[in-house]
């Protein structure tokens, strides 16, 4: 499983959150926020713990990643819970 840029771009969206606001949450900067959405960098290229440190605020809320090889397909979900 491998995240992409556009996951955390997504995820964001669905919560209506600033990147101010996530990047707090996660305890990350907002440079690095920037950094994890940019297709140019992206979270290949990133600090595992920032990656799993983000991954982690949006699963807390609700938000649910998928991946081609584990589910099929590529994108996030938002549970109604």
């Amino acid at each position: 499983m491998f995240f992409r840029a556009a996951h955390f771009r997504a995820a964001r969206a669905m919560l209506d959150a600033s990147q101010a606001e996530i990047a707090a949450l996660a305890g990350i900067s907002l440079p690095t926020l920037k950094r994890l959405e940019s297709e140019s960098s992206g979270p290949g290229r990133a600090n595992s713990s920032n990656v799993e440190a983000l991954a982690k605020v949006y699963v807390d809320k609700g938000i649910r990643f998928h991946f081609p090889d584990r589910d099929g397909l590529i994108g996030v979900s938002l549970d109604n819970d």
